[in-house]
């Protein structure tokens, strides 16, 4: 379910929009198309949450009829999965200025903390939570992947509106 929730809401979002904004940076300035793309972000973050709850509820009404009651457990944690799915695609629009400064060392530095983080921490916390574990540490992994791409592309565009 979380890979649906990621293929409907996440990867469809960035197929059409990256090429609009990558083409807005050139067309109206960057100062005008990170105006507007934070603007979207902070659409896609009220979308993204109202979507969770209501896929939670479609959850609870097809997982019974679907899933085996073995795994029933599973929806206890698909909340945290995607929450961190949220945090994910959120990464995406502050990552579009950076790569379109061609900053990709940037995106590879994000990519390799959030990595190393998610492994230290599935070493440590997988044998004694299990599941939760997994869970909350790949969530959390997005969601520092979703920070430093903020902290870099506040940079690049300070960067940018000094150079106009």
């Amino acid at each position: 379910f979380g890979s649906i929730f990621e293929l409907i809401i996440v990867n469809t979002l960035t197929i059409f929009y990256a090429p609009h904004v990558y083409k807005s940076y050139q067309d109206i300035g960057i100062e005008r198309t990170e105006k507007r793309n934070r603007e979207n972000f902070l659409r896609y973050m009220i979308g993204a949450m109202v979507s969770v709850a209501v896929f939670m509820i479609a959850v609870k009404m097809v997982f019974p009829i679907l899933i085996d009651a073995r795994y029933a457990e599973s929806e206890t944690y698909l909340w945290i999965i995607l929450i961190g799915e949220i945090f994910f695609g959120a990464t995406y629009f502050k990552t579009y200025l950076i790569n379109y400064e061609k900053k990709t060392k940037i995106i590879l530095f994000i990519n390799v903390v959030a990595m190393i983080f998610n492994l230290s921490t599935n070493l440590i916390l997988i044998p004694r939570y299990q599941i939760w574990a997994a869970a909350g540490t790949t969530a959390a992994s997005y969601m520092i992947m979703f920070f430093f791409a903020m902290m870099f592309n506040n940079r690049e565009f300070k960067k940018a509106r000094m150079r106009k």
